[in-house]
């Protein structure tokens, strides 16, 4: 008896819209476009960032063929500076269906790579999928992009922060 009367309180059932519409104007989920790439014949790399963060906000790709998203939306680096000041860009190889995606502060560090033609990507990967069959995937992926670049040093960020640059102590 006393919990009906207390949700029938005018007051604490504008107390709890209150809430419910506090916590929803707080979605961490939003996002803005950075750049869009052109990555072949009706191809692109989307990159986004969060609108907000208290320390970095983290940087986002997502890969699309035509309108249809092929890759979602996934997590590649947290900016160490203001997003909107970062150049991202594209290196092919394999013909250009091999896609590596770097920040020009640091372009040995690839912050995302696409194999178009077996639809292979990384870092994102399945949701299921384990963290070491995805870097496994990384690493083939890499290794197609070094042998069309036999002098580069290209290699994966891992979750490093993109934007500023990283001395090189070794090559991992």
């Amino acid at each position: 008896m006393f919990q009906l009367r207390l949700f029938k309180s005018p007051a604490l059932l504008g107390f709890l819209a209150f809430t419910l519409l506090s916590l929803s104007a707080c979605d961490r989920n939003r996002q803005y476009v950075l750049k869009r790439l052109p990555a072949g014949d009706n191809r692109w790399i989307t990159i986004s960032a969060d609108e907000t963060g208290e320390i970095s906000r983290s940087i986002y790709y997502q890969v699309k063929i035509g309108e249809e998203t092929v890759v979602p939306t996934g997590r590649m680096c947290n900016a160490a500076n203001d997003p909107d000041s970062m150049s991202f860009k594209i290196v092919s190889a394999s013909d250009g269906n091999l896609v590596g995606l770097y920040e020009e502060t640091n372009p040995e560090r690839v912050l995302a790579l696409h194999d178009f033609a077996q639809g292979r990507s990384w870092p994102q990967g399945a949701p299921n999928e384990w963290t070491d069959d995805i870097n496994n995937r990384g690493e083939e992926l890499l290794k197609q992009l070094q042998h069309e670049y036999p002098n580069s040093n290209f290699r994966l960020n891992y979750w490093a922060a993109c934007g500023i640059r990283i001395p090189d102590k070794h090559n991992h």
